[in-house]
């Protein structure tokens, strides 16, 4: 459970957040694109929090917080697949798309008419501004819970490699 909620669903639209400037001038990732493949800007090397520095109160909040991002995340991809439905396109088909316009080197996709092209290009106008508003919400949901974002990640970042640290929160989780 701790890894589908917090590492699964969390990790990706967490990744959304560290590389919003990045993605900002991007364009958007199609919304079953893996978060691993979205660049992400590179920060100061700072030395890694140790995991007694975060208290018991501290990863109530983040529990609280990882919580709502994942439901934001879930949201706004339910919300991505309904544009690009509407638009009259495949996730597939839209990912196919995408590739292409992100690595001309990617295998050409065959037949790729100018309605096709218009469809591909509203979607993704309005997937950004999907992803904008939630990467929005995500921050104003962590920040509810009395953290900041980048304390957050620090925390997330001290899940992935201490597994006292995912023993406590799979504690809080099932509590």
């Amino acid at each position: 459970m701790l890894k589908q909620l917090l590492i699964g669903g969390s990790l990706s639209a967490l990744t959304l957040l560290m590389a919003a400037p990045a993605i900002a001038q991007a364009p958007a990732p199609a919304p079953e694109t893996p978060a691993q493949e979205i660049p992400e800007p590179e920060a100061p090397v700072q030395e890694a929090p140790q995991a007694e520095e975060v208290g018991e109160a501290e990863l109530e909040q983040f529990v609280n917080a990882a919580r709502e991002v994942q439901t934001i995340q879930q949201e706004s991809r339910v919300r991505s697949v309904e544009v690009i439905e509407n638009e009259g396109l495949t996730t597939e088909r839209f990912n196919e798309i995408l590739t292409v316009q992100q690595d001309p080197a990617a295998a050409p996709v065959a037949d790729v008419g100018d309605d096709e092209l218009e469809n591909f290009e509203r979607a993704l106008i309005e997937i950004a501004d999907i992803q904008q508003g939630a990467r929005i919400e995500m921050q104003e949901a962590i920040q509810a819970e009395g953290m900041d974002v980048e304390r957050f990640n620090e925390i997330l970042a001290l899940l992935r490699e201490n597994p006292d640290l995912q023993a406590e929160v799979e504690r809080i989780l099932t509590n």
